[in-house]
């Protein structure tokens, strides 16, 4: 499992942690800042050599915790307090390399999870006033770990603008359950130094949520999600299917 998982991560793991931790986009690029872990000001950068998702803290990092690098499987299991098991379950369930059910982390069955799902294209929800009566804060929902407590998002309405490109956002994409309804966006974000981060905005409190190191909580769509250009399949079922990377290439 470990080599496959690796291998498969590889080129994503700005995606992967943004998505299964919670850090923000700066906190994804190379340049020297506060570290996410230890907290040390200035000590920390992510260089992603090779796609690793390779990370340096001249105070946390290394194997012993006293300085040096490592990889973006290291960083994920130190965020998120997991082992080496249990990250590489959460990284295969969010690459779809095995059913959600079979990726569930085992200290977590017993939690309570939100009767109604936000996302209908799952089989597990009602409408918006369903997923309204939902958005309360729920910490340790399955994909969602991290020391912040996770937020349903909302299903937005039908006539939503699409999110504004600021901020360094310089592409964006829709994600639509099977009828064709405006789920949340992904936007990829050009950064200073030249490399790409990719941000998910979903629906909250009337507006296009842009997540931040500042939030008191996390509010990503909630995996499984749906495939993208989900609609477009659900018109021709018998259409061939071709699997490729990101969503630009989908296009």
């Amino acid at each position: 499992m470990a080599n496959n998982v690796i291998t498969a991560a590889s080129g994503r793991w700005s995606e992967l942690l943004s998505a299964l931790t919670g850090l923000a986009p700066e906190q994804l690029s190379n340049r020297h800042q506060p570290c996410p872990l230890c907290g040390g000001r200035d000590r920390y950068r992510f260089d992603d050599r090779d796609g690793s998702g390779s990370w340096f803290c001249n105070q946390c990092g290394g194997r012993n915790r006293r300085g040096g690098a490592g990889s973006g499987m290291d960083l994920l299991m130190r965020a998120n307090g997991w082992c080496f098991t249990e990250a590489a379950r959460q990284v295969e369930r969010y690459l779809g390399l095995v059913p959600a059910a079979a990726a569930a982390p085992h200290r977590r069955r017993r939690r309570h999870r939100p009767a109604a799902s936000a996302n209908p294209s799952a089989g597990r929800g009602g409408g918006v006033g369903a997923a309204a009566a939902s958005s309360a804060s729920v910490a340790g929902l399955p994909g969602h770990g991290g020391r912040r407590p996770w937020r349903q998002p909302e299903l937005p309405p039908p006539d939503a603008p699409p999110p504004a490109l600021d901020q360094g956002a310089v592409a964006q994409w829709c994600y639509r359950n099977a009828s064709g309804d405006p789920l949340f966006w992904v936007q990829r974000l050009l950064l200073r130094s030249g490399s790409k981060v990719f941000l998910h905005r979903v629906w909250l409190d009337g507006a296009w949520h842009r997540p931040s190191q500042r939030d008191l909580f996390r509010c990503d769509w909630p995996v499984p999600r749906p495939l993208y250009g989900l609609p477009g399949l659900r018109e021709r079922p018998d259409a061939p299917v071709l699997v490729v990377e990101g969503e630009g290439t989908a296009d």
